[in-house]
């Protein structure tokens, strides 16, 4: 004795001759549409276009929920991909920066063990040219005191005396 297959009557929409029809893509699109979220996005390709085709079958109820939920992960994912294409471009110059600042910190300290001076400003611009600190960018170099000089780079911007401006201070000696 064979048993009938249990159904969802919720996936069953009854057409015109009393028959029930499934529409398993709409299904299928359905559930990917809601993992794709594990994706961030990532994947919301798939199971939008499994929805937009399952369209065409009734029922469309899954079909149409997917299709929605699919176009929330891809715009998601655009968002999250727009955020960090941004990132990269707008953090990349200050980090450059940072990095240049502290390795010629680093250097004007070393120069000051071996020559118990701070470097001149010519001396200082000479160390500077070893470092990559953005197109363009050279930084500013101040003695203070016979034990103090600052290192002044433009930030992000790459303009002097704005918000952005990135300070090394240099404190050598006893």
């Amino acid at each position: 004795m064979t048993q009938a297959p249990i159904t969802d009557p919720r996936f069953d929409t009854p057409d015109d001759n009393g028959s029930s029809e499934k529409n398993t893509l709409g299904l299928v699109g359905f559930v990917l549409s809601i993992l794709q979220f594990v994706t961030c996005g990532a994947l919301a390709i798939i199971p939008l276009i499994i929805c937009l085709i399952a369209l065409r079958k009734t029922p469309r109820v899954l079909a149409i929920v997917g299709t929605i939920l699919s176009a929330i992960g891809l715009l998601f994912f655009a968002l999250i991909g727009f955020g960090i294409i941004s990132a990269v471009l707008f953090a990349g110059p200050a980090i450059q920066q940072i990095s240049g600042g502290s390795q010629a910190t680093f250097e004007i300290i070393t120069f000051y063990n071996q020559n118990g001076a701070l470097p001149t400003d010519a001396e200082a611009q000479a160390i500077f040219s070893g470092y990559d600190f953005g197109p363009g960018i050279t930084p500013r170099y101040t003695i203070i005191d016979d034990t103090t000089a600052e290192i002044l780079l433009p930030g992000a911007d790459g303009q002097f005396d704005t918000a952005d401006d990135m300070p090394f201070p240099i404190e050598v000696g006893p």
